[in-house]
């Protein structure tokens, strides 16, 4: 057994535990997004702005990505972020603080900041921010835990809490979820909303189930008729 499983036995509730970034993938590149603020990586950002460009073969035009903060719009614009949530100018450019650590930005600020550093991504940070994924998330996690709870209520010993690990894994599988730590961290919002939907099912069907096996059966039915449905869709 791995290290991972063994811990994952210690404390099932792990192997979903929301994490700390959402990745957002475009082409090459990697943008890290706070799960919990939405903020975005500006390190993460100026590399996907740069690699789009170069890539496009455009000439960067702003190659110091400080001079958009000193810009008199920007500061006007991180004013009015302040003035609308309720927060500081550090809760909208929070800085590193220590050297080589990453800067993360507010996610408006982030659409603007992209829009002026290579206007031609400025539709997909719109795609980012508006689409929902963090929400997703963490809906996705509260349905695990009330998962787990159910599993744990009707299979209270401790020999059976490899049935979060068995359920977790089956359902990465049918959602197309490679992995085992971390392995949701770039999914789709579309393998998330599924993920979600197998959650309720497996809720559902511990209800009116005699044993967790049977639970697990008629799940995995349900997971494979979905799975031919969406292939027909598509």
């Amino acid at each position: 057994m791995s290290f991972l499983s063994r811990n994952l036995l210690k404390n099932p509730a792990k192997i979903m535990q929301p994490p700390e970034h959402v990745i957002r993938n475009h082409d090459i590149a990697s943008v890290r997004q706070d799960h919990l603020t939405g903020d975005f990586c500006l390190t993460d950002l100026i590399g996907l702005c740069a690699i789009h460009d170069l890539s496009s073969k455009q000439t960067l035009q702003r190659t110091e990505p400080e001079q958009f903060f000193k810009l008199r719009s920007t500061k006007e614009y991180i004013d009015v972020i302040c003035k609308q949530e309720g927060k500081t100018k550090k809760d909208v450019v929070k800085r590193g603080l220590r050297k080589g650590s990453p800067t993360w930005i507010h996610p408006y600020l982030a659409i603007d900041f992209v829009s002026w550093y290579s206007p031609t991504l400025k539709y997909l940070m719109h795609q980012w921010v508006l689409d929902g994924k963090c929400r997703v998330r963490d809906e996705g996690g509260d349905l695990f835990k009330e998962m787990n709870t159910k599993i744990l209520e009707k299979y209270p010993k401790a020999e059976d809490k490899h049935f979060y690990c068995l359920m977790a894994n089956k359902i990465a599988d049918f959602c197309g979820v490679i992995g085992l730590e971390g392995r949701w961290n770039s999914a789709s919002e579309d393998q998330l909303r599924l993920r979600s939907i197998y959650h309720k099912v497996v809720i559902d069907k511990l209800d009116t189930s005699t044993s967790f096996n049977q639970a697990l059966k008629e799940t995995v039915e349900y997971m494979n008729q979905t799975k031919r449905l969406i292939t027909l869709i598509k």
